[in-house]
């Protein structure tokens, strides 16, 4: 099964359906429907298991600023001041924000 944050263009309901959908359209008859999105990539060599949770993080809040079309450092702003109403989801988001905030202090203080 596909996440709806997944499927959004193609209306798929399973990776298989994308897949389909994708073999027969060009993302360019969709780029108005389109948003940038920054993603980070983190080697795994120095610290495997520090860096490998950081990417897990990157990987768990990329889901929640595709669904919700907002970087995670914006939203935690925002939830942070208030801004936004204390849904378990955001909630949620704010934690997985926090905890890669804290694992990207401890691998630069490992680093210096």
């Amino acid at each position: 099964m596909v996440d709806e944050s997944k499927s959004s263009l193609s209306n798929a309901s399973s990776y298989e359906e994308m897949a389909e959908f994708w073999d027969t359209h060009s993302l360019a008859d969709y780029h108005d429907q389109t948003y940038e999105l920054e993603m980070t990539f983190v080697s795994a060599a120095n610290n495997p298991e520090l860096e490998q949770g950081i990417f897990k993080l990157q990987l768990d809040l990329q889901e929640y600023e595709s669904q919700h079309q907002m970087s995670s450092a914006t939203f935690y702003e925002q939830f942070s001041q208030g801004q936004l109403d204390d849904r378990e989801a955001f909630v949620i988001w704010a934690g997985l924000y926090e905890m890669l905030l804290e694992n990207k202090v401890r691998l630069m203080k490992r680093d210096a």
